[in-house]
């Protein structure tokens, strides 16, 4: 039974059936349900109202007014008298075999189809990230259904087997549990609830041991690559290969650009990389300005030269109803880049620009102000324009040795 004990003058006074919420400060009367009754009350263990109040007198009064009225409740139910309705009363029907029991204690009732629902709903009309919330849960299903039920030696033992029967990465399950914890979290703290997250903390050893190593295109195939994208230059599949080329972008970055994100007319040439309306970005180290130098330059100009007046994408193709299609045109530069050579995607140009920086001197904090990979960047340290300077001089180097 839940009381609070408080002092009046020299008297100390227990209130039953009342509980104070430590994350909202507000009073909630909470009452056990006599066994033989709970059947009255669609199987739950206990009645739970928000007094809605964080005032301890107030609260005191309004829960012993709800004590006295289900003592005449429960008094009259035990006699088979159905008693007057109150505003206070759940709807009361007969105990169907199939009810799940309500938890003991403060454990309310939460299940993975909720936190499951939840993420959903969060993400409505993103068929990508559905499809990703679906499996991300699929890999779960042999759990018990109700939250409180789960242990961390379950998950974990799901996870041992996810590695050796369904033969995925560490990283991939690392993933699916993390975004699995973060609507478990959401959830819970929408109920208030004070069950333990299964799902948080859950050990992961040798997170790269096993991922797979990406390829990154050796100089001959790098030379094969330029050469056919310049014979089909008036396709935009080797227009986003071009763009990539020497500056080191993701796909979706390249792919998702606005006519205006490319600056041709600035002192020192270069492309903005930053979050809109109609494609994201990984990450927020991502937003940055990366010079166009070599190919990339080239084929910079040539795609403002030949868009329409009137557009606003770089490459339109790739959206539809003004949202970037990412899947589409990742899928169409790798089978492009699979006629040219015999392994790698796009992202292998990002691997071959990091290689080609290395090569030609250039430090860590440059590679990383190029590539988005570090919130040190070289714009925090000497401002855009000077950053914009020095990384162009940074490219150019590295052509020069590569000339050479």
């Amino acid at each position: 039974m839940q009381k609070i004990t408080f002092r009046i003058g020299a008297f100390s006074v227990s209130v039953s059936y009342l509980q104070q919420r430590n994350t909202s400060g507000l009073y909630y009367y909470r009452r056990a349900i006599p066994s033989p009754l709970r059947h009255h009350y669609n199987g739950k263990r206990e009645l739970v109202y928000s007094l809605k109040t964080k005032d301890l007198n107030a609260a005191s009064q309004k829960a012993q007014e709800l004590a006295l009225q289900h003592n005449n409740e429960f008094e009259l139910l035990r006699h088979n008298i159905t008693p007057p309705p109150v505003f206070t009363i759940p709807p009361a029907s007969p105990p169907p075999a199939q009810l799940i029991p309500a938890p003991a204690d403060d454990q309310q009732l939460v299940t993975l189809a909720e936190v499951k629902a939840n993420a959903l709903k969060s993400y409505k009309g993103n068929k990508k990230k559905e499809a990703e919330i679906v499996r991300c849960f699929e890999y779960f299903k042999s759990l018990p259904p109700i939250l409180s039920h789960i242990k961390k030696r379950d998950v974990l033992r799901i996870v041992e087997s996810l590695k050796s029967d369904n033969q995925l990465k560490t990283a991939t399950i690392k993933k699916a549990v993390g975004f699995i914890s973060r609507q478990v979290k959401i959830v819970l703290q929408l109920h208030d609830s004070n069950t333990p997250n299964p799902f948080a903390g859950v050990p992961f050893d040798n997170i790269k041991k096993d991922a797979e190593k990406r390829h990154t295109f050796d100089t001959i195939e790098l030379q094969k690559i330029k050469e056919t994208i310049r014979k089909k230059s008036e396709l935009i599949t080797a227009q986003i290969i071009g763009l990539l080329y020497d500056t080191g972008c993701r796909n979706a970055e390249i792919g998702g650009l606005l006519l205006e994100d490319i600056k041709l007319d600035e002192p020192i040439p270069h492309v903005v990389i930053k979050p809109h309306e109609q494609r994201g970005l990984k990450n927020t180290n991502s937003e940055r300005l990366i010079p166009l130098t070599g190919t990339s330059l080239e084929f910079a100009k040539f795609v403002k030269k030949t868009a329409r007046p009137t557009e606003i994408y770089a490459f339109p193709r790739y959206f539809k109803d003004h949202k970037f299609k990412g899947d589409s045109c990742s899928a169409a530069v790798n089978k492009f880049l699979s006629g040219i050579v015999d392994q790698g995607t796009s992202h292998s140009f990002r691997h071959s620009l990091n290689t080609r920086l290395i090569e030609s001197g250039a430090t860590e904090m440059e590679i990383v102000s190029l590539m988005g990979w570090s919130r040190e960047g070289m714009i925090h340290h000497y401002g855009k324009s000077r950053s914009l300077n020095f990384l162009h001089s940074v490219l150019e180097s590295m052509h020069k040795h590569e000339k050479n």
